[in-house]
């Protein structure tokens, strides 16, 4: 029963109210902010690079396996139920931004005077 004290009584089991949560591998608010779940996903995201980083510098693997690997392993753990999150110029903005700097390292860019070739 809510007493309207911030603690509920469910089934003779006390919980206390939290103001986020993380449920489903989703993180949840109290105020359904969805920016703090995406920025929470971008580490993750870059873990699970590093950890394939070595897989992906080998030069005798493809560009293509190379990004396979991308779009089947990494991109997804940033993307997780994003279907749920209202998306903002802000998070679009973070997104866009951390999947170039990925993309970037996957085709590895070489600097030349008239500029960049991949």
């Amino acid at each position: 029963m809510d007493k309207g004290d911030g603690v509920s009584e469910i089934i003779f089991q006390r919980t206390s109210e939290v103001s986020e949560f993380i449920y489903g591998g989703s993180m949840v608010t109290y105020d359904n902010d969805c920016g703090k779940d995406a920025r929470a996903r971008i580490p993750a995201a870059n873990q699970s690079y590093q950890a394939l980083s070595k897989i992906v510098k080998r030069r005798y693997i493809k560009k293509p396996t190379n990004l396979k690997i991308y779009t089947t392993l990494i991109k997804p753990k940033v993307l997780h139920s994003c279907e749920l999150w209202a998306m903002t110029e802000k998070m679009k903005s973070s997104l866009t931004t951390w999947e170039q700097q990925i993309l970037r390292k996957i085709h590895d860019p070489i600097k030349h005077q008239n500029g960049w070739r991949t």
